[in-house]
């Protein structure tokens, strides 16, 4: 719908009105600078308030005026209702540490530090230096799981140490400095 359309909705006397060419095109573009002012400042998915509340028409000037004091309350409650909704979508990330492996073959030398990124319907435990992540429904299942991946990525460098890339190297350089063998 384009921006004279929500004009002629919110003022439906307008419509009906024979306007000569020449002010249509003043009008359309008054319309139209109004709108790229409007849609520089808001997403047009997101709609703000009813035209009819915050534009007043002057017919003898074909002009539109806002009326700002309503624009801006009604802006600043939409921007309270967004930062809600991101609210709701927020996670928190905060800093665990793993002081054993739960393993009859390794054991840790030092803790290691796990990033633990808690949102409203998981828990994702990662070190994202060795591209390790695991996510559980709640922060020990998923530190579990990640125990779990840690040991199978230290035994497969283990088995492959003659054949590993420059980045599977520093890995197990890595979790050598945490792991020993029991």
């Amino acid at each position: 719908m384009e921006i004279l359309d929500y004009v002629f909705d919110a003022f439906p006397e307008e419509k009906s009105r024979k306007v000569k060419e020449a002010e249509l095109i003043q009008f359309k573009d008054l319309t139209q600078a109004f709108a790229n002012r409007i849609s520089d400042n808001l997403n047009k998915d997101i709609s703000v308030c009813n035209a009819k509340d915050v534009l007043s028409f002057d017919k003898k000037r074909l002009s539109i005026e806002i009326n700002p004091l309503l624009l801006i309350d009604k802006l600043s409650d939409k921007i309270d209702e967004l930062t809600e909704r991101i609210g709701e979508l927020s996670y928190q990330i905060y800093i665990s540490y793993i002081f054993d492996l739960n393993s009859d073959i390794y054991s840790l030398k030092y803790p290691i530090p796990v990033n633990i990124e808690e949102s409203s319907d998981e828990y994702i435990a990662s070190i994202p230096d060795l591209s390790l992540y695991a996510q559980g429904d709640n922060e020990t299942e998923a530190i579990i799981t990640l125990k779990d991946e840690i040991i199978a990525l230290y035994s497969d460098l283990l088995q492959d140490k003659n054949n590993l890339g420059k980045i599977p190297q520093s890995w197990k350089n890595s979790l050598e400095s945490f792991i020993e063998k029991r």
